[in-house]
């Protein structure tokens, strides 16, 4: 199996070496970019080069952190140059294989179209480490013995390279097609992680990454969130961050306020390259600072070109100019650009052929046969119109008789019914029959219609305006002898546990959308106040006293009653409603309704003497 690996480094000359040998020995090829770097890394590359490594390297001295399109760009180059490679690597100059072949890191069930992830192994310094040793790799002797987080490394097949629809995320961890993630398959094979190897190199890779995200394009301005702490505290307190670079360590790229604490064991890496041999010895903090200093430098000088000697260069000359020094020759934005440059064209053209097409139809409407032909077809269209309109009132008022009927066989209604269904009953939800909404109800019914409304646990959900026109509109919809059942949560219910988790904003299910905890004067009063004779079938009162009247479940069924809940075995009342029927009264005789009226108007004709009556007597 053909495998390659690929990586973009910047100013890793203590580690570049150390990951050329190591990888060469399991993957077949090995391409370098370098990004520009001051500290020497180039030098090493091309030393290793001139040594006869399966090694390429090439040059990309970006000013600003593109390193994600140039990499992805060169890895399809790659693909396209090299038809005979499976499996494409990224990795980062710190990342090192723990296999002994590329056989190993493909398992079984991967396909040629699913990416593979690898397993981060971390390493991290100590104080203890030896700082005789040239090679980072066998100086850090210390691994994790957990990972913080599931970091991995994303190996990709020859299929996702060259789809220009999959786009590598940032770091390599992951891989995504038309914005949608690509779930990989697991490898067994890890990868060792050598991110912080002493407090020099911690310097030259924080600085460096921060002034190239500074440097980047107006999209890219923010620093990565990795290294913004540490920047700020080399900037406030360079001891502090000495001291703080072997902890950072063992923490390194966690999220913030993550609870995690790190456990180191001893592992010597098995590092399977030769001797180093380019690698020069430099004292740690003189190495990092000269890193940053010749980093500063080149983007000094680059910031320079651009500015020199502008105001006499062209345009065109400006950009090439730009492009040249920015190092983006091939980066995807001009691929995207020369895309769109397609779409315009292909736009434009299709505007031609719509612009001769609507100068044609001119031409025809300018004709005599089109003229004639309007006088002939113009009425026929408007008589098909007029007919078509005839067609859909008399479809609509059907439709309306049909659900009209449909409702209109249902003398009895369940009001939030929730799934429940009742041999008898018409069952309702509150996008079918809104309670507040008397145009739901007429739409449906007559007034003085419905034998028989019920509604367990839904007065509850309304606020005392709606729950006063709810009750108003079940009054008029009933046909006088009519039935209203209502059952909700008992306000006089014993338990406190009960009232926390009935009580509007409690504890229990839907009670955070709880209006109103009734009891039975205030529901009593509600249902009176609309012209109801209330009846009460089960309720606590005010001494704590549990009140239970002869109901039947014919006139329509309480499921949370204190006979028919579960939750009441053994006589004990866990949970009960306060359950009550309205019942809307039947009209008086004409000889009863005579007699009121005279009632009436004798009180108020005589009212004036009563009253002066009774301020006699008092």
């Amino acid at each position: 199996m053909r495998l390659i690996a690929a990586s973009v480094v910047l100013n890793e000359i203590d580690i570049i070496e150390a990951f050329v040998r190591h990888n060469l020995s399991i993957v077949s090829k090995l391409l370098v970019i370098d990004n520009g770097s001051t500290d020497g890394t180039r030098q090493v590359l091309q030393s290793l080069v001139e040594e006869g490594l399966p090694l390429e390297v090439q040059d990309e001295p970006t000013v600003g952190y593109r390193n994600r399109l140039l990499f992805q760009n060169h890895l399809r180059k790659l693909a396209i140059a090299n038809p005979e490679i499976e499996w494409f690597l990224p990795l980062d100059a710190d990342e090192f294989l723990l296999a002994e072949n590329a056989q190993e890191l493909i398992p079984a069930q991967a396909t040629p179209e699913s990416p593979v992830a690898l397993r981060w192994q971390s390493f991290a310094s100590t104080s203890g480490d030896d700082a005789q040793e040239q090679n980072p790799v066998r100086r850090v002797r210390h691994r994790l013995v957990e990972e913080g987080w599931p970091w991995t490394k994303i190996l990709l097949p020859r299929s996702l390279v060259l789809d220009e629809t999959v786009k590598l995320l940032p770091g390599q961890h992951g891989v995504e097609r038309n914005g949608q993630n690509l779930e990989p398959v697991f490898s067994d094979v890890q990868m060792a992680h050598f991110p912080i190897r002493s407090p020099g190199q911690y310097i030259s890779k924080v600085v460096s990454h921060v002034l190239q995200k500074r440097a980047a394009s107006e999209l890219e301005t923010a620093p990565g969130w990795i290294y913004r702490k540490p920047f700020q505290l080399l900037l406030d307190n360079p001891a502090a961050f000495m001291a703080y670079s072997h902890e950072a360590s063992q923490r390194y790229a966690l999220p913030d306020g993550l609870d995690f604490k790190p456990q180191l064991t001893e592992n010597a890496f098995p590092y399977r390259g030769s001797e180093l041999r380019y690698t020069p010895q430099v004292d740690d903090l003189s190495r990092g600072w000269l890193s940053v200093l010749r980093q500063a430098i080149r983007m000094a000088d680059a910031l320079r070109s651009c500015s020199v000697s502008q105001s006499n260069l062209s345009l065109t000359e400006q950009l090439q100019q730009m492009q040249t020094l920015l190092g983006e020759r091939e980066t995807f934005a001009w691929v995207e650009i020369q895309k769109r440059e397609k779409l315009i064209a292909k736009l434009e053209a299709a505007l031609k052929v719509q612009e001769f097409d609507l100068a044609e139809c001119q031409r025809m409407r300018n004709s005599w046969t089109w003229k004639m032909g309007r006088l002939i077809i113009g009425p026929v269209s408007s008589l098909r119109r007029f007919t078509q309109r005839i067609q859909q009132y008399g479809m609509q008022k059907r439709e309306q008789l049909r659900e009209h009927r449909h409702w209109s066989n249902s003398p009895r209604v369940l009001i939030g019914a929730g799934g429940t269904s009742l041999p008898g009953w018409r069952t309702t939800d509150g996008d079918i029959l809104d309670l507040r909404n008397r145009g739901h109800f007429a739409n449906k019914w007559k007034p003085n219609s419905r034998a028989a409304f019920l509604a367990e646990h839904v007065w509850e959900h309304l606020t005392p305006v709606d729950a006063i026109t709810a009750v108003n509109i079940c009054f008029e919809f009933l046909k006088p002898g009519g039935r209203l059942r209502i059952a909700v949560p008992d306000g006089w219910h014993p338990d406190p546990g009960y009232i926390e988790r009935v009580r509007p904003g409690g504890s229990g299910p839907g009670c955070d959308d709880h209006k109103v905890l009734f009891t039975y004067e205030s529901l009593g009063k509600l249902l009176e106040s609309a012209g109801f004779e209330v009846q009460l079938l089960e309720y606590w009162d005010e001494n704590r006293h549990f009140h239970q009247a002869a109901w039947s479940a014919e006139d329509g069924p309480i499921r949370r009653s204190a006979r028919t809940d579960s939750r009441n075995a053994h006589g004990q009342l866990n949970y009960t409603s306060l359950i009550v029927d309205a019942i809307k009264p039947l009209p008086r005789s004409r000889v009863n309704q005579l007699l009121d009226r005279l009632r009436r108007k004798w009180l108020s004709k005589f009212a004036p003497f009563t009253h002066a009556i009774g301020q006699i007597r008092s």
